[in-house]
């Protein structure tokens, strides 16, 4: 039997997360997204938003927020590469998760490579620049 997720207690668990991530300025945003596009980085999340790249925390905390909330079908309409809607052994919560997760890992990724964090940008040199 599979447990129940209980998404607003996820939501509260991944809003932390986030809000105690660093406040980066527009000039580091600013650097770090040039910086990805002359590498033409693409993420998961080029479907849930184009400039997710330049996100700030509050506009982060604003989309798991929206997430958390939405009906499922507003959720479908808009889904990612990490839902399996019609996957009978998924449910819709479990998508919703899915989402709310990849958000969460992915900012924070955003915010390591803005804190100029080496090991960050080794990794995406690897990906996108040496290969």
């Amino acid at each position: 039997m599979k447990e129940t997720l209980d998404i607003q207690a996820l939501y509260r668990e991944l809003a932390g997360e986030i809000s105690r991530l660093p406040d980066h300025s527009p000039e580091e945003i600013e650097s770090a997204a040039h910086h990805l596009e002359m590498l033409h980085y693409q993420n998961l999340l080029e479907s849930v938003d184009k400039n997710f790249i330049r996100y700030r925390k509050e506009e982060v905390l604003k989309k798991l927020k929206e997430i958390a909330i939405a009906d499922i079908a507003n959720l479908k309409a808009g889904s990612t590469v990490v839902e399996e809607w019609d996957n009978p052994g998924v449910t819709p919560d479990e998508n919703r998760a899915r989402r709310m997760r990849l958000i969460c890992r992915e900012y924070k990724k955003l915010c390591a490579l803005r804190s100029n964090q080496p090991e960050a940008w080794d990794e995406i040199n690897e990906l996108y620049y040496d290969d």
